[in-house]
């Protein structure tokens, strides 16, 4: 089942009117941690796989200089 975010609750919601109402109701509901912790991996998931690959693509490059070794050969050292 797809639960909306708080941020899509707050924005269908036929009882606000003005910004300020949306404003509370956002606020409401961000402080409920089982919200936040819904909301805010969806928005930096890729964000976050993108740094871990990065670091790995710089380990791999640090080992190969410092082993003076090609980085596909070192990669397949892993898996002998």
């Amino acid at each position: 089942m797809n639960r909306p975010t708080p941020t899509e609750q707050c924005a269908l919601d036929p009882n606000i009117h003005t910004y300020g109402e949306y404003t509370r109701c956002l606020n409401s509901k961000l402080m409920n941690p089982y919200d936040i912790w819904y909301e805010t991996p969806k928005q930096n998931m890729g964000m976050i796989l993108g740094i871990v690959a990065v670091v790995v693509v710089l380990i791999l490059i640090f080992l190969s200089v410092k082993a003076k070794v090609n980085p596909f050969d070192l990669i397949m050292s892993f898996f002998r």
